[in-house]
C-alpha cells in the first residue's frame, strides 16, 4: 500500500466526515471506515483524532496559500490590481470555505489551537507579502502615509479583508448555527465589487 496515498486518503476522509459532523462527533474508526482502511493503518500516521484535525486545517491551508501565492499584480492599476486580489482571495476562500468552519471549531477547543500554533502554518507570512506587494506595484498611486508605514498597511487591509470575510460567510451566525451562508455566483461577485471599492477609497490618494 503506497504509504503517501493512504495518509492523503486518510485526511481526505477526514475532512470529510469533520466538514459534515463536526468534531465530538467523529471517532477514530469513523475515518478509517470511510478511508476504507483498517483501523490500526490510522496510527501508521497518527496518534489521535487531534492530530489528525490538525492536519486536515494544515492541508486546507497549505492548498490556499499556494493558491494565493502566486498572485502577480500590474504597475500602477491600484483599482484593478485591488479588485483582482479581492476576487481571488474572497473566491478560493468560498471554495474552501470547510477551512472556516474547521477554524471556528478550533477556537471552542484550546488545546487544539495551541497545536495548530505549533506547526508554524505561512498562511499569515504569505498574506503579508501579498499586501506589500501590492503597495509596491501602486505606491505612485497609494496615500503617503500609508506607504510610510508597511506595518499599518498589513493590519489595516488584513483587518478589513477578515472583517468582510466574517460578515460574507455570517461565520458568527455559523458559530451558533453550524451553518456557512451559501452565495450565489452574482452574490459573490457584488460583495467582491463593493469591498474592493471600500479598500480603494481608503488607501488612495
Amino acid at each position: 500500500m503506497d504509504e503517501l496515498n493512504t495518509k492523503d486518503k486518510l485526511i481526505k476522509s477526514a475532512m470529510k466526515l469533520f466538514w459534515d459532523k463536526g468534531y465530538e462527533g467523529i471517532k477514530v474508526e469513523d475515518i478509517t471506515r470511510e478511508a476504507g482502511v483498517a483501523k490500526g493503518t490510522f496510527y501508521t500516521y497518527f496518534k489521535t483524532k487531534d492530530e489528525i484535525f490538525i492536519s486536515v486545517i494544515s492541508k486546507m491551508v497549505e492548498i490556499f496559500v499556494e493558491i494565493i501565492k502566486k498572485i502577480t499584480f500590474e504597475e500602477n492599476k491600484l483599482k484593478e490590481n485591488i479588485q483582482k486580489m479581492v476576487s481571488l482571495i474572497y473566491k478560493i476562500s468560498y471554495e474552501h470555505k470547510a477551512m472556516y468552519k474547521m477554524t471556528s471549531l478550533i477556537f471552542k477547543k484550546p488545546h487544539l489551537l495551541s497545536k495548530l500554533f505549533e506547526r508554524k502554518l505561512p498562511f499569515k507570512k504569505v498574506n503579508e507579502e501579498i499586501y506589500i506587494k501590492l503597495l509596491e506595484s501602486s505606491k505612485n498611486q497609494i496615500r503617503p502615509e500609508i506607504i510610510s508605514n508597511k506595518k499599518i498597511f498589513i493590519a489595516v487591509l488584513g483587518r478589513m479583508l477578515d472583517t468582510y470575510m466574517f460578515e460574507l460567510f455570517e461565520i458568527g451566525e455559523f458559530r451558533s448555527s453550524g451553518k456557512i451562508k451559501e452565495l450565489t455566483e452574482e452574490e459573490l461577485e457584488h460583495h467582491i465589487e463593493l469591498i474592493s471599492n471600500t479598500i480603494y477609497l481608503a488607501i488612495k490618494k
